[in-house]
C-alpha cells in the first residue's frame, strides 16, 4: 500500500457507499461495493477514500476541540493491551486512523498486512467503518443519511465527468 496510486472519485463514491451501507446495516450493498473493488483492484485506495472521507466528515461536523479529544480517543484505542478479536481488530483500526492522520502510510501498510497475516482484513475495515460511525452518529439519521446520499451523487457526477473528459 505504501507505493499505491491516490484515489480518485470511484474511490470516494464506493468509499461514501460503504459508509451508508455499514450505517444502514445493508449486507448486499457491503458486498456490492467490495466486489466492485476487488474487480477494479482498488483496495487500497477504497481504504484512502474512506479514511479521507471521514476524515473531512469529522473536521466539517466537529469543533476543533472535539477533534482534538476524539484524536485523544483513538490514541488511547490504539495502545489497547489485548490479544485476541475483536480487541485487536480495535486496536489495529485506531492504528490505521492514526497512521492516515499523521500521513504515516508505511503504517497504515504495516498494519493491513498483519490484518491480512491473520485473516482478518474484513473484520478490520469494519472496525474502522464502526470507528467512525461511533465519532459521527448523527450520519445514522434520517437527515444523516440522506447527507450521506448527497455526498455520492456529486462524486457521481464528478466520477463520470472525469470519465468522459478521458
Amino acid at each position: 500500500m505504501v507505493a499505491v496510486d491516490g484515489a480518485g472519485f470511484g474511490d470516494y463514491r464506493r468509499a461514501a457507499l460503504l459508509i451508508r451501507y455499514g450505517r444502514l446495516e445493508e449486507a448486499a450493498g457491503i458486498a456490492a461495493i467490495v466486489a466492485e473493488t476487488n474487480e477494479l483492484g482498488r483496495s487500497p485506495q477504497l481504504l484512502k477514500a474512506l479514511l479521507g472521507l471521514n476524515r473531512s466528515f469529522i473536521g466539517r461536523l466537529r469543533t476543533e476541540e472535539g477533534v482534538e479529544l476524539l484524536g485523544d480517543y483513538i490514541e488511547n484505542m490504539s495502545h489497547l493491551d489485548v490479544t485476541e478479536p475483536p480487541g485487536i481488530d480495535i486496536r489495529r483500526a485506531a492504528r490505521i486512523i492514526n497512521s492516515y492522520m499523521s500521513d504515516d502510510m508505511a503504517g497504515i501498510d504495516t498494519e493491513m498486512h498483519a490484518a491480512a497475516r491473520e485473516s482478518r482484513v474484513t473484520e478490520t475495515v469494519r472496525q474502522i467503518m464502526d470507528t467512525f460511525e461511533a465519532a459521527l452518529p448523527e450520519l445514522n439519521s434520517e437527515v444523516g443519511l440522506q447527507w450521506l446520499q448527497a455526498h455520492v451523487e456529486v462524486l457521481l457526477a464528478q466520477e463520470h465527468d472525469i470519465e468522459g473528459q478521458s
